[in-house]
């Protein structure tokens, strides 16, 4: 019997719908830049005299078209991700609760209660935020990336590669600091809160014993414990999270500053429009929305590959199962 896996089985049968969502996502980030451009080229446009109001009303259309697209387009994106999502993990549950119900008999000799809870509670969820919160945002900045350099080079090749370098930063270089200093205290928050489930789970199953023996305030004592230790793992993954924003923020003003300056001299040179700055400028900002999440998507491939580890161990033990 072949064993399946939990994550390519559904890639392939939603294959076009997963394309579909990455091209909304894309169009998405494309429609807000072309928003933030023509309102950068209207407003700069605005403040300077105008023969007729028809010198501006291209641009003012332009503004209204991108702001309503980009509101339909990223509601349809979210609509198609959701739902494609919540298909996947009607399936995945419904997978798992097979797997699990001819064991029923035998779920106490084969798996702890604790395990079990995990599984439903948190295994499936995690998997569920692998499309949302890693594999499409991550796909989509590459893409953003490939068209903002392409894009750039039409202008200046040299500035283009500088852009290209912060972008590099944000896409490659940030994830990569932000998953080895996260990726062992993932694992260890993933880690202590199976255990803190096999804990309850073992003390409400023997809840008797405890009242019975009289230590009721030892275990709650115990317990609030280890929670605490999971929040103080909490507490430092939350703060290197405020740091890994602080860092890209800080990488997107300075290419900020730097568009600043090369429109500027551009306009200098006379290669652009005065109007531009201002639209070149802008630009930045939504652009720089699509990489700054690939940071904290990366950060949780830890703790996906350990719920893919536990979620394998039980299709393990279905073959033994039917093997036997």
């Amino acid at each position: 019997m072949k064993r399946e896996g939990w994550f390519a089985p559904y890639v392939s049968s939603y294959f076009w719908r997963f394309v579909l969502i990455i091209v909304l996502g894309a169009l998405t980030i494309f429609t807000a830049s072309s928003l933030m451009y023509t309102s950068g080229f209207l407003i700069s446009k605005a403040s300077t005299p105008v023969e007729n109001i028809l010198m501006i009303y291209v641009p003012i259309v332009g503004v209204r078209t991108f702001g309503t697209s980009r509101a339909v387009i990223h509601y349809v994106e979210r609509l198609v991700g959701h739902d494609t999502i919540l298909r996947i993990l009607s399936k995945m549950r419904v997978r798992l609760y097979n797997i699990l119900e001819p064991q029923a008999l035998f779920l106490s000799s084969r798996f702890r209660t604790g395990d079990i809870l995990g599984m439903l509670a948190d295994d499936i969820e995690y998997l569920q935020n692998v499309y949302l919160r890693t594999v499409f945002p991550s796909i989509i900045a590459l893409l953003i990336y490939g068209a903002a350099v392409i894009a750039l080079g039409t202008f200046d090749i040299a500035f283009a590669l500088l852009m290209a370098l912060y972008i590099l930063v944000l896409v490659v270089v940030l994830p990569f600091l932000s998953l080895l200093f996260t990726q062992k205290r993932q694992r260890e928050v993933k880690v202590e809160r199976n255990r803190l489930y096999q804990k309850l789970t073992d003390a409400v199953l023997g809840m008797g014993d405890w009242v019975i023996s009289g230590r009721q305030s030892q275990f709650v004592d115990t317990y609030e414990a280890d929670e605490r230790k999971v929040a103080k793992t909490d507490a430092a993954l939350r703060s290197w999270a405020r740091l890994r924003t602080f860092i890209g923020q800080a990488v997107i003003g300075i290419g900020v500053l730097s568009m600043l300056y090369w429109a500027a001299g551009e306009f200098a040179d006379g290669a652009i429009a005065g109007t531009l700055i201002a639209a070149f400028v802008l630009v930045v900002f939504p652009v720089a929305d699509a990489f700054l999440p690939v940071s904290e998507a990366v950060e949780k491939i830890p703790q996906y590959r350990n719920s893919l580890e536990r979620l394998s161990g039980v299709n393990g033990t279905e073959q033994n199962i039917v093997s036997e």
